[in-house]
């Protein structure tokens, strides 16, 4: 098990089946998280031996505060065409009217199918 301290933060590389993996875990280069950071390594390689893709951990967004930040990005990627942008924000306050605070990871095509049957026939 290969951890070393890169850049101020805990690296790991191993060889799985002649294939060399590398990644940080995110961790600083403590002796504190020394342990934590053998764990990571360890479950990363686990995961590859099992034939399981490592899956980072999800961060989970409510729909609200994801809008709050993507209509002000609409209007930097959009500022040479600002109806584009507007028609977004209009867009967007039903969405939000309909997901509220859902989570953005659980919003699939059902539910999406769902918000357009809403919007069509109650909105």
């Amino acid at each position: 098990m290969g951890l070393r301290a890169k850049n101020k933060k805990w690296q790991y590389r191993f060889m799985v089946d002649g294939h060399n993996y590398s990644g940080s875990t995110g961790l600083a280069a403590t002796k504190q998280n020394m342990n934590e950071a053998r764990r990571i390594e360890a479950n990363h390689r686990t995961a590859l031996i099992e034939g399981r893709r490592p899956a980072p951990r999800v961060m989970v967004r409510e729909f609200n505060s994801a809008v709050a930040e993507f209509l002000p990005w609409t209007k930097m990627r959009y500022r040479a065409h600002l109806n584009s942008a507007r028609r977004i924000a209009v867009s967007f306050t039903s969405a939000v009217a309909f997901f509220g605070s859902e989570a953005v990871s659980l919003i699939d095509e059902a539910r999406i199918e769902a918000y357009k049957t809403w919007r069509v026939n109650e909105h």
